[in-house]
């Protein structure tokens, strides 16, 4: 078993990996983004857009972020 922690839901436990890999010593992380969480960033580094161009495209229904 393995404990998870969401952010919606908080924590409870999964069943785990079966397998085991001797040096993969890193927990994994199964934290998910909610629909849209990244919208600014991505806009913004890789599309140039400005915050007020991101604003309008929420606000026009284009663009949604939010959580599940």
């Amino acid at each position: 078993m393995r404990k998870v922690n969401d952010r919606i839901l908080g924590e409870f436990d999964l069943p785990g990996f079966a397998l085991r890999f001797s040096e993969f010593k890193t927990p994994l992380v199964l934290d998910a983004p909610f629909l849209g969480e990244h919208n600014e960033q991505v806009l913004i580094r890789h599309l140039n857009y400005s915050p007020e161009r991101i604003r309008n495209l929420e606000g026009g229904g284009v663009l949604y972020s939010g959580s599940r």
